[in-house]
């Protein structure tokens, strides 16, 4: 259905009248759910949000947290969905003015649709569970069998020469993917294993991020090339996309700050929330990978996102010579290895000054 529906002759809608135009539309195709959900508060606004919730709880797919954040992502936009959209979709069902009466769904139907639905949760979510569990546990038996020392021919075309927190397994790097806010026996979530080509591949099921707590959070995993001595560490503390970033960071700061290698660009929040958790006095650097090339810089956006989602956190991103093309340079490392270590320390030196006087 394309954005906007033509005008058509009709009684004006009030919000009684659309509630009972959504008992003829099935919630059940998420285009027909948008398309609804945008129309609704495109003319009710806030008001209609109860009646689109309470007719989107009919479909299977319901989950309470994915209506809202949807909802609120709804803007209006001239040419867009309007009520206009949610009287074709009824009358394509059934409805018509004349008759204006809601088509009845008993309550021992939605009281069943409500129970498959739980239960369809409840198995997905032991299923999500037992193979996280067992990403685990390979992972556990990659890292017993992985060698501490080794050679990774990655890490010396990277111009790593002092990798910290990893093993070998040939000449693959093996990475672990740790949350370090949980018990010793559980904090190994998973491993990233680096091929000699920089192919690099997860251990499969794992659990990148995990919900934590009631307030929709989810903290996530990450490798620490050097950990604080302890909690009461009020220093700064290096959070990089990437572990060949992270590495030369810490060299670039002359291996003195404590540093964690976080696996995406969508990892550096939940990785920098454990983080904070466990160093709430530590000051957080987060080191962005300048995506430019990518629509909407996402390197460059999520560093930003996460430093100001946490107190007394900044970020910064790379800036590279214009003496030569930049061909797609977009981290610190890329910095380390054209302009060198010392480049790299020059210009994480005065931010992390800034943390160490408390100015962040």
């Amino acid at each position: 259905m394309s954005g906007a529906t033509a005008t058509m002759e009709r009684p004006q809608v009030d919000l009684h009248t659309a509630q009972t135009m959504l008992s003829y539309i099935s919630p059940d195709d998420r285009d027909t759910w948008l398309q609804v959900g945008m129309g609704l508060k495109a003319e009710f606004g806030e008001a209609a949000f109860t009646a689109w919730d309470q007719w989107s709880v009919l479909s299977d797919k319901y989950q309470p947290r994915a209506a809202m954040a949807t909802w609120k992502s709804f803007k209006y936009r001239p040419g867009g969905y309007t009520i206009a959209t949610v009287v074709k979709l009824a009358m394509q069902g059934g409805y018509t003015f004349e008759r204006n009466t809601a088509r009845v769904v008993s309550a021992e139907e939605v009281e069943a649709r409500r129970r498959a639905r739980e239960a369809a949760e409840a198995q997905a979510a032991a299923e999500r569970e037992a193979a996280v569990r067992d990403a685990a546990n390979r992972a556990c038996e990659t890292w017993g069998r992985a060698a501490v020392e080794g050679v990774s021919p990655y890490l010396v075309r990277k111009g790593i020469t002092r990798p910290e927190g990893v093993r070998y397994s040939r000449d693959w790097l093996i990475v672990p993917m740790m949350r370090y806010d949980l018990p010793e026996a559980q904090a190994l979530r998973g491993v990233q294993i680096i091929k000699p080509s920089g192919e690099k591949r997860f251990t499969g099921g794992m659990a990148k991020t995990e919900p934590y707590g009631n307030a929709g959070q989810t903290r996530g995993v990450s490798c620490a090339l050097a950990l604080p001595e302890d909690c009461a560490y009020d220093g700064p503390i290096m959070i990089a996309e990437g572990y060949a970033t992270a590495a030369s960071a810490r060299a670039a700061a002359g291996y003195t700050v404590p540093t964690f290698a976080a696996f995406d660009c969508g990892g550096l929040l939940p990785a920098a929330r454990v983080v904070r958790a466990l160093w709430p006095k530590a000051g957080i650097l987060v080191l962005a990978d300048d995506d430019y090339l990518t629509d909407g810089n996402p390197g460059v956006t999520k560093a930003k996102d996460a430093a100001q989602a946490l107190k007394r956190a900044t970020w910064m991103r790379p800036f590279f010579s214009t003496a030569k093309p930049r061909e797609g340079r977009t981290d610190f490392n890329d910095l380390h290895i054209s302009e060198g270590l010392g480049a790299v320390t020059a210009q994480l030196w005065p931010a992390l000054d800034l943390i160490k006087r408390g100015r962040v």
